[in-house]
């Protein structure tokens, strides 16, 4: 991390756009942004995104030419409409608004360039000792350091080799998903049963008759980089009784035989490609009667026959292995003739509401099932320091996120937010919980005239103010898994607390009596106030309400429902297939959790 001290040496802020000239751009921008809702919307539904947007105020605000403070706090909320879920937030007049706000708030933030330039660069020569020294594994401590690093260089435009530096260190997948060789075979696996007329004429005799093929269709993976390797392959027996035709005599036959087929197949997001077919067939055949009225004749034809049969075999056979090659071929290619679904077609709008680039993706496979890695992050943004652990448990399917991949979707989104007790309870309904009570229970060892005295706050609804830098708690290590959020002001009736406060719960493994895993609460939801030492009389008091109020956001359990895939599904065999955790573990910045 030596670039960092060079990074320190030359900071400045210069980079930044002028404050008129971005105020002007935003305007622009804002113009352009209602003039196509006006031209393109119906009448309710631009009004309520004109509502929604609520632009007026900063655009007041520049056209009066309020003070700094004024102006960057208006920025903040527009950007926060800017960035969300809500459909049409893709679309590029939205995005054009978006990115000229962004460009806005660093231009206001850091207005005093001078003082705030020796400032950072102080920053990052001290943080220079502390990652120079980073272990391949950072701590906790040391990704936030780099993250919140790599931040301020983005949004102060800083060209140095830094960024570079911290990307390449923190540059590896963080998203991994994997599907078991088992459920690629049920999805491909099938009996085959085939009855089929025979019609041909081998060394002038004319047979017809009736051929049977029964096996199986299988699958196997196998390693492979940039695509998923398949080898799909067909193993059978056949039997075949016929009549043949040599003038002046018939003959019946038997035919007993072994083949096989396979076909390699390379699956990528770009399509299936295929190599050619290989066949195998083993025949015997047998004669079982020789019909004419003379005997003689049925000697000389019996004898006949019998020089003739290793020829007449071995044309049969090569005739077996080029229908069975061919009708296998045909078969494989119409099931690989298939749309290659887009993997991003439901994301890549919900990606660009969030202003997320489309994700880098890896797809392959082992000897034993098939992966995505993806690396989800913004140009601002960290990706993993270390590859995702080994799987050592079997499974159907697994899932592997590093916490990287929670700050850069979720945390990204919530970043600077407030969010309400209302909204709080939309989710809980969302994921099928009941929503927040505000008159649970106190603990036994609270005073009840205390108790009493705090009810009519407490029944309030609350509000709290994420944290700009890891506003959700994510963190996978030792086995433990530690889940909440950072604020920086808390908000009850008349109690508001403005003080950085962080709200979470640890979850461990657990088992289940019938071997399902699940993640269970250890211990009560943990309020801590970093930087504070001791707590005063109403922070105390906020510190009873906030554990009240997230008791239910925390619940005693997590990844305890099953998952039960729908009926709707295209593959038949996993229609209603049930699946739960059979191991979860989290370490080194991991959680994985395998299913089955």
């Amino acid at each position: 991390m030596s670039s960092l001290r060079d990074s320190a040496a030359i900071f400045n802020l210069d980079q930044l756009d002028a404050i008129d000239d971005a105020k002007e751009l935003v305007k622009q921008r804002s113009d352009e942004l209602i003039e196509y809702v006006n031209q393109n919307s119906a009448d309710v539904n631009r009004d309520r995104w004109l509502d929604y947007l609520d632009l007026d105020p900063l655009l007041t605000l520049i056209a009066d030419d309020e003070s700094y403070a004024k102006i960057y706090r208006e920025s903040i909320a527009v950007k926060h409409r800017l960035y969300g879920t809500a459909e049409g937030l893709e679309l590029s007049r939205f995005r054009a608004l978006r990115s000229a706000v962004d460009r806005l708030i660093p231009a206001l933030k850091y207005s005093k360039k001078k003082a705030y330039a020796k400032l950072l660069s102080k920053k990052l020569n001290n943080d220079a000792e502390e990652l120079e020294e980073m272990e391949p594994i950072p701590t906790l401590k040391q990704l936030t350091k780099a993250t919140e690093l790599l931040d301020l260089l983005s949004e102060t435009k800083q060209t140095s080799g830094t960024k570079d530096v911290l990307r390449r260190n923190f540059g590896q997948p963080n998203v991994s998903i994997w599907v078991g060789e088992d459920v690629i075979r049920r999805v491909v696996s099938r009996p085959v049963n085939q009855t089929e007329s025979v019609i041909d004429c081998i060394l002038g005799t004319s047979i017809n008759g009736k051929a049977t093929l029964t096996g199986n269709v299988t699958a196997d993976v196998f390693p492979m980089q940039g695509a998923v390797g398949l080898n799909v392959s067909m193993t059978g027996q056949v039997i075949s009784r016929n009549r043949g035709y040599h003038k002046p005599v018939n003959l019946i036959t038997s035919g007993y035989g072994d083949v096989t087929a396979s076909r390699t197949l390379y699956i990528s997001e770009a399509g299936i490609s295929m190599e050619p077919t290989h066949a195998q067939a083993w025949l015997r055949t047998e004669i079982n009667s020789i019909n004419h009225r003379f005997r003689i004749v049925r000697r000389i034809a019996r004898r006949k026959a019998a020089e003739s049969k290793p020829i007449a075999e071995r044309i049969a056979v090569e005739k077996l292995r080029r229908k069975v090659g061919e009708s296998f071929a045909d078969q494989v290619a119409q099931a690989g003739n298939v749309q290659i679904p887009d993997v991003m077609e439901k994301a890549r709008p919900v990606l660009q509401r969030l202003d997320i680039p489309e994700p880098a993706r890896m797809i392959g496979s082992t000897d034993n099932s098939v992966y995505l890695h993806s690396i989800v992050q913004r140009a601002d943004q960290l990706a993993a320091p270390n590859a995702a652990p080994p799987i050592h448990q079997s499974y159907d399917a697994a899932i592997q996120i590093h916490e990287t991949a929670i700050n850069n979707t979720v945390g990204y989104l919530l970043a600077g937010r407030t969010i309400t007790q209302q909204q709080i309870d939309q989710l809980l309904a969302q994921a099928g919980r009941a929503p927040q009570t505000s008159n649970q229970s106190v603990s036994e060892s609270d005073d009840k005239d205390e108790a009493d005295d705090d009810d009519e706050e407490e029944e309030e609804p609350f509000e709290i103010d994420f944290a700009q830098s890891r506003p959700i708690i994510f963190e996978a290590r030792d086995g433990k898994v530690r889940l909440g959020i950072s604020g920086t002001r808390f908000a009850q009736g008349k109690r508001v607390l403005k003080k950085a406060v962080e709200i979470a719960a640890t979850y461990v493994p657990g088992t289940t009596a019938d071997g399902a895993v699940l993640l269970v609460r250890e211990g009560d939801v943990e309020i801590k106030f970093p930087g504070t030492k001791r707590l005063s009389v109403s922070q105390t008091a906020t510190k009873r309400a906030i554990e009240k109020n997230f008791q239910n956001v925390f619940p005693e359990t997590l990844l305890h429902q099953p998952i039960v895939l729908p009926q709707t599904i295209k593959a038949e065999a996993l229609r209603g297939q049930v699946y739960r955790p059979r191991m979860i573990d989290s370490q080194d910045g991991w959680l994985t959790v395998a299913l089955q």
